[in-house]
This record gives C-alpha cells, structure tokens and sequence, in this order.
C-alpha cells in the first residue's frame, strides 16, 4: 500500500513469490514515488514442517530492487505493529 502522511492513496495484490513481484516491479512498483519502503520481517522456522525458503526469497528480491534504486528500505517486526526500532 502506497500512504501518504499515513492517508491511503492507493494499493495492490501483488502476485505470489519472485517472479510475481518483479513483474509487478516492472509494471507499475518502479515507476511510484517512495521514501521509505517497509518490509515486514520473516523469521522462517527450523523445523521439519517449515522447509520452504520462498517467503525469505521473496523478501531478498523486495530489498534487491529498492536498494537498486536507491530507496531507504526498512524491515520489522511483526508485533502487532507496534514501534520496535
């Protein structure tokens, strides 16, 4: 979601996994005006059960392309949003 001084001003499904983000990076996400990009941070269990790296992936692919133009990239924690940094 795209806000504005914490006011709505637009918002997207983006497609499942990599290839579903860089298309839509390549569609529309470049071409948006950011100043800050909010990435929530994934901690993957080490379990039997918790095998799948492509939520992690994902992540690295978000953070590769806003570090490439040059956006100010945050990550956190998930804790009901509260502040945490």
């Amino acid at each position: 979601m795209l806000l504005d001084n914490a006011r709505l001003v637009d918002y997207w499904v983006v497609p499942y996994g990599v290839y579903g983000f860089d298309v839509w990076m390549e569609q529309i996400g470049q071409d948006i005006q950011w100043d800050v990009v909010v990435i929530e941070k994934f901690e993957a269990r080490d379990n039997d059960n918790a095998k799948d790296n492509t939520v992690l992936q994902t992540i690295d692919c978000i953070q590769e392309w806003f570090q490439r133009l040059f956006y100010n990239v945050m990550q956190v924690i998930n804790q009901m949003y509260r502040t945490n940094y």
